[in-house]
C-alpha cells in the first residue's frame, strides 16, 4: 500500500503503524510518503534512484521464479 501526504514524522515509530513500511518523511507543514510491505516480501531499497531533494521512494520487490518489480512514489 502506498500513501502520500502521510504527515507521519520522526516521533511516530515505525511499530506503531504496523507492516515493514519505508518512509520518508517532510521535515514540516504535512506531507510525506511511504510504502507499507507485507513482511514476507523481500524488497530493498533503491537508493541510487532517490534524490535526496525530492519526496520519493522507489523500491524493488523479488519473489522467486519472477521479475523483480519496482514500486514508487512520490509528492511534487
Amino acid at each position: 500500500m502506498i500513501v502520500n501526504e502521510t504527515k507521519l514524522e520522526p516521533s511516530i515509530s515505525d511499530n506503531e503503524v504496523g507492516y515493514d513500511i519505508v518512509r520518508r518523511d517532510r521535515n514540516k507543514y504535512g506531507g510525506g510518503v511511504c510504502i507499507y510491505i507485507r513482511r514476507d516480501l523481500s524488497y530493498k531499497i533503491k537508493h541510487d534512484l532517490i534524490p535526496e531533494e525530492l519526496e520519493i521512494i522507489v523500491i524493488e520487490i523479488t519473489k522467486p521464479h519472477s521479475v523483480p518489480c519496482f514500486v514508487c512514489t512520490c509528492m511534487v
